[in-house]
């Protein structure tokens, strides 16, 4: 303290505010040069042919380091795409991630669906997701999710702020490309009772088999009204996954919209594949573009006329229903 004291009564503050600024200088010169940290005003670095690091003070630069690091870490998600199973939800995922203010989850994380995983906690959830930056959101998407009695109220119960993505089809060409996945499995895994199409969704007297699984996925109306109870509308944003395919762009931009990240889709990032039967994309324009897996684009069995419009009138009355909980009509 006296050696302060006697520094101030000799030197004018124009000397004491010189001799602080060198100070200043070396300590920002020692730890750009030394710990090899970028700094965002290098007019303030003296350059190594000036001041050579070997003779600069020691410095701990893994201390400067946690101090001045991005804040990169895993984070709770923003967004859940929740359904609907084979309406699109992997090909929405990828081109999300296109976004440089998202980052995604990789795999099907199935938290709030599977007890086992819903009981390690919240912790063992977040865990799971994407290192993330500051201003960057974080999606995770698990179709199950949707069709799932527990989940909603599960998801509210960690999380009321929640921003839910359903992406939907029509519900016919949605069963018969559920049936397709699941027929497919059968032939890997070598399993001899492969029924067609017809015999799966049709009971012996002709009437809709109401308890094969997929035909129940396709009543919309009756899993959203179990998510309305948690979860307003304006909180649920729902996709048409049949304009998804023909016009990804259109969808995309509601997409950046709810979820109120800056603009960055173009038109020309998305490239119609006539091998594939969808769009592929790119990020510029001397990329080649990229396409979803083999296992992406199945092709359907061919089903009667017949059997597409009995399924059609099933679903009317659920569609009509839907359409009011959405408050929005779709062409099915």
């Amino acid at each position: 303290m006296e050696l302060w004291r006697g520094l101030v009564n000799r030197c004018s503050l124009k000397q004491l505010f010189v001799t602080c600024l060198l100070c200043g200088i070396v300590f920002v010169a020692t730890y750009h040069m030394k710990c090899g940290v970028p700094l965002m005003n290098r007019e303030l670095v003296l350059e190594r042919d000036v001041m050579d690091a070997r003779y600069l003070p020691s410095v701990n630069c893994s201390s400067f380091h946690q101090e001045f690091q991005v804040d990169e870490r895993k984070r709770f998600p923003t967004a859940i795409i929740i359904g609907v199973k084979k309406g699109g939800t992997r090909a929405l995922l990828t081109m999300l991630e296109l976004h440089p203010s998202v980052v995604t989850a990789h795999h099907e994380v199935h938290y709030f669906d599977y007890d086992e995983n819903f009981q390690k906690g919240v912790e063992s959830y977040i865990d799971q997701m994407p290192v993330s930056k500051p201003g960057q959101i974080t999606i995770e998407k698990s179709p199950h999710y949707f069709v799932t009695d527990v989940v909603p109220q599960r998801m509210r119960m960690v999380s009321q702020n929640l921003k839910l993505i359903l992406i939907v089809k029509d519900p016919v060409t949605r069963l018969i490309s559920d049936f397709t996945q699941l027929d497919a499995k059968k032939v890997v895994n070598k399993r001899e009772k492969r029924p067609s199409f017809e015999e799966a969704v049709l009971q012996r007297d002709g009437s809709v088999n109401t308890n094969y699984i997929p035909v129940q996925v396709s009543n919309y109306a009756v899993h959203l009204t179990k998510w309305l109870k948690y979860f307003p509308l304006s909180q649920i944003l729902i996709l048409d996954g049949d304009n998804f395919v023909a016009n990804p762009y259109e969808e995309l931009l509601k997409v950046q919209t709810f979820l109120q990240i800056k603009p960055f889709y173009t038109r020309s990032q998305f490239v119609f594949s006539d091998v594939k039967g969808f769009y592929c994309w790119k990020m510029n324009i001397q990329q080649e573009p990229k396409c979803l897996g083999d296992k992406k684009g199945r092709t359907h069995p061919t089903v009667s006329e017949n059997v597409k419009q009995k399924l059609k009138q099933y679903y009317q009355s659920s569609n009509e229903q839907f359409y009011k909980l959405a408050q929005q009509k779709f062409n099915w």
